[in-house]
């Protein structure tokens, strides 16, 4: 079919990634000048902000759709950040200014 446009919540949304069961899609929303994670429920069309972090990027879902992994910046440079599905659980992957981005998962999760 036709593509069509189904968010028109912040002043720019991009990278978005679906989750593998079709229900939800995580992009890059920015507002105020900020990026976050933003979490696009894909039959209700209801946005939640998943991060708070000044600038997010390049999110991807794990094949079982629990995880999000992206890259986010941390001092001088961007590191890879972890937040489930559900925005309950949260970590960083240790690295030292290190310059992460566009992570990948494995075919394994």
């Amino acid at each position: 079919g036709e593509a069509q446009r189904i968010s028109w919540e912040g002043q720019q949304n991009q990278n978005a990634c679906v989750s593998p069961d079709g229900q939800f899609l995580v992009m890059v929303g920015t507002q105020n000048g900020e990026q976050h994670l933003v979490r696009l429920d894909l039959k209700t069309h209801e946005t939640r902000v998943m991060t708070d972090t000044l600038l997010d990027e390049t999110p991807t879902i794990a094949p079982n759709g629990s995880m999000i992994m992206y890259s986010s910046a941390q001092g001088t440079g961007f590191v890879l950040r972890l937040i489930s599905a559900d925005g309950r659980f949260r970590a960083m992957l240790p690295a030292d200014d290190a310059q992460l981005s566009s992570p990948a998962w494995s075919p394994y999760l």
